[in-house]
């Protein structure tokens, strides 16, 4: 009976790590599914104009996911979702402070 309850217990504690990382997988993938849904039905991107759409999971924003085009490689555009809508975050300022223009960038509020 003592040797039972010691099974289980390892067994739940082995269990609890791996939910952890499935629960996580899942989200970055629903996450990438509805920004590349985003970007084609909202943005009117096609297919073959996005290269890659990758998610990651990080402290802040929880769950940002990375998009390149296929017309700028060299370029890495990240999205977020707050729960409302998608905001795509700026990027890094240049040696001058001042804000590179891209192909993609979105209009957004941002606080020069």
């Amino acid at each position: 009976m003592q040797n039972r309850r010691l099974y289980y217990f390892l067994g739940v504690l082995a269990i609890l790590p791996s939910w952890y990382f499935i629960d996580v997988r899942i989200n970055i993938n629903n996450y990438e599914k509805e920004l590349k849904k985003y970007l084609v039905e909202t943005k009117k991107y096609s297919d073959e104009e996005i290269s890659s759409i990758k998610g990651k999971h990080s402290k802040t924003p929880a769950y940002p996911v990375y998009v390149k085009f296929k017309d700028e490689p060299s370029v890495t555009y990240v999205y977020s979702h707050n729960g409302e809508k998608w905001i795509q975050l700026g990027g890094a300022r240049d040696q001058y402070g001042n804000l590179p223009k891209y192909k993609h960038d979105e209009d957004t509020n941002i606080i020069e």
